[in-house]
């Protein structure tokens, strides 16, 4: 997501290649390419990192921001200050934070708060990082970003009540099958919903899907449930969206739904359910 908020412009978890992974083919290739890269950036002052998975962190997009913009303040977790700095991002432009824990930054107050996933780079360091969402508040607006996350109560209430409510949200809506495999890892379009109103977020926007073929859910699957689970919760749709590939959307105001959303009939594939199954 690229965010402008209070007059700042903030990136979040910048990967901008056709494939993540540590080395081909070892890594997953996109569905199509992303829609801009970081020469049409025209202004960048922030960048947020949630995690460090290959999907998630881009070795090559941070190389190319850091080179673009000589200022640019990236604020990452607990542990992952030493991978930057190895990538020559020079320390006075990182800021490394544990949960509940935050800063201000050119009068905007950045907050690491928790998420429920997990983190690794390599065989060899499975969780040696910290992993986590993101409250940006400014004077008058507020943004969150959730990363990566499984679904838990507690912790999304608590972040609501304590930096709540927000003006927008980014909120993972896929990758989140099989659900034996994921639950406890990615939330599902209805846990998402969940968040939605646990946090207070007035508009919110749905992300982590249809960019990498990472589980087995058809790529449509996830916004066609988040629709559905909005409209069966009593909420309004328009308050929980998915953008079309680079589309650029002044927050709560009008846009025309999707070509996507408009697809019926599309079936799952996965291995699990051999005989497919329809969606809507």
């Amino acid at each position: 997501m690229l965010v402008q908020i209070e007059g700042m412009t903030i990136l979040t978890d910048p990967v901008l290649d056709s494939f993540c992974g540590p080395i081909w083919p070892f890594g997953y290739k996109r569905y199509r390419n992303a829609s801009s890269q970081v020469k049409d950036i025209e202004k960048l002052d922030a960048v947020i990192i949630s995690h460090n998975h290959y999907d998630h962190l881009e070795a090559k997009a941070v190389r190319e921001i850091n080179a673009k913009f000589k200022d640019v303040h990236w604020f990452v977790a607990g542990g992952t200050k030493a991978w930057f700095l190895a990538m020559d991002v020079e320390d006075k432009n990182l800021t490394e934070l544990d949960w509940w824990h935050g800063v201000e930054f050119n009068g905007v107050k950045f907050i690491c708060t928790p998420s429920q996933h997990w983190c690794q780079r390599s065989i060899f360091d499975f969780n040696t990082y910290l992993g986590c969402s993101w409250v940006v508040k400014g004077p008058r607006h507020s943004f969150y970003f959730a990363g990566d996350t499984g679904y838990y109560e507690d912790l999304f209430k608590k972040i609501g009540e304590k930096y709540g409510p927000f003006d927008l949200a980014g909120i993972p809506i896929g990758a989140y099958t099989p659900r034996f495999i994921t639950k406890y890892r990615h939330v599902n379009p209805e846990e998402a919903v969940k968040i939605h109103v646990d946090i207070r977020s007035k508009m919110s926007i749905g992300i982590e899907w249809g960019t990498f073929h990472l589980t087995n859910e058809h790529y449509l699957e996830p916004p066609h449930r988040l629709k559905k689970a909005m409209e069966d919760r009593v909420l309004n749709p328009s308050n929980f969206v998915c953008l079309n590939i680079g589309e650029t959307w002044d927050v709560g105001g009008p846009r025309e739904e999707p070509q996507f959303m408009k697809e019926k009939g599309f079936r799952c594939r996965s291995p699990l359910a051999p005989n497919g199954a329809n969606f809507f």
